[in-house]
């Protein structure tokens, strides 16, 4: 009896898998409902705002998409595993998982790759550019770094979902700014940019703001992990400006 008492869940541990379990299905929300104009139903929504570009996407693309898309689905299906307490099962699809997140790696640096021509193509002037293609490469590093970190830690739980979470809120911001989409398929002008930049702020602070109710201090890595990626953004936002960063892109978008 005493066995089976010290191993019951909490109150606390339900409530600690209840947030990672709907965190994880908001980021999903957020990139199916962000990529169904532009992506999963292109064909049907890209006569309404012809500013998408054409209407079929190269096959590249198809695959970053799908690739994506499964990884903020293995990511809910793990906190769902765990809040079942399937660790067994949720071992298993770790391993799957650390396969797909390789391929969000591989299949977004490719995607970066042919960004530039892609993005001045649809009228962005060189520092727009340069503001997408590099935040983004810093954010596919960072989401790198989070990972890797998170499967040498993943024998100290709460490290190990606390960095998978924050792997997946720093790649968030393309599907977040899909968003804006919407009100042109309504006849209302574009959303800013900008809400989308505040929207992943709230994402990101979600995780400590968690930490402060549920124990009263920022965990270390929520504190590293958050910390680090919004100082990471002050010499990029600098970078993206200068000189070189647009002469990279001038490069890039000849060939």
């Amino acid at each position: 009896m005493a066995t089976i008492a010290s191993t019951a869940p909490t109150s606390v541990d339900r409530v600690h898998r209840r947030f990672f379990v709907a965190m994880s299905a908001l980021l999903l929300a957020i990139v199916v409902i962000g990529f169904t104009p532009s992506f999963f139903l292109r064909t049907r929504f890209q006569p309404l705002d012809p500013t998408m570009g054409p209407p079929t996407l190269p096959g590249y693309l198809h695959v970053h998409g799908a690739i994506l898309t499964t990884w903020y689905t293995l990511q809910l299906a793990q906190a769902t595993l765990i809040r079942a307490r399937r660790l067994d099962l949720h071992r298993i699809v770790g391993v799957a998982g650390a396969v797909v997140a390789f391929g969000v790696v591989v299949a977004s640096s490719v995607v970066l790759g042919g960004a530039a021509p892609r993005l001045a193509a649809t009228g962005l002037p060189p520092e727009g550019v340069s503001a997408i293609l590099f935040n983004d490469i810093y954010a596919l590093i960072c989401f790198a770094a989070l990972v890797a970190t998170a499967i040498s830690l993943r024998r100290r739980t709460d490290t190990h979902k606390r960095l998978l979470v924050l792997a997946s809120v720093v790649i968030i911001g393309p599907a977040l700014s899909r968003w804006r989409y919407f009100p042109g398929l309504l006849g209302a002008p574009p959303i800013d940019d900008a809400y989308g930049t505040l929207a992943q702020l709230v994402l990101l602070l979600a995780l400590p703001a968690y930490d402060l109710v549920s124990r009263r201090r920022i965990d270390p890595a929520t504190a590293w992990g958050v910390g680090g990626f919004i100082a990471g953004h002050v010499p990029v936002a600098l970078f993206v400006a200068s000189d070189r960063a647009l002469a990279i892109v001038a490069r890039l978008v000849q060939g």
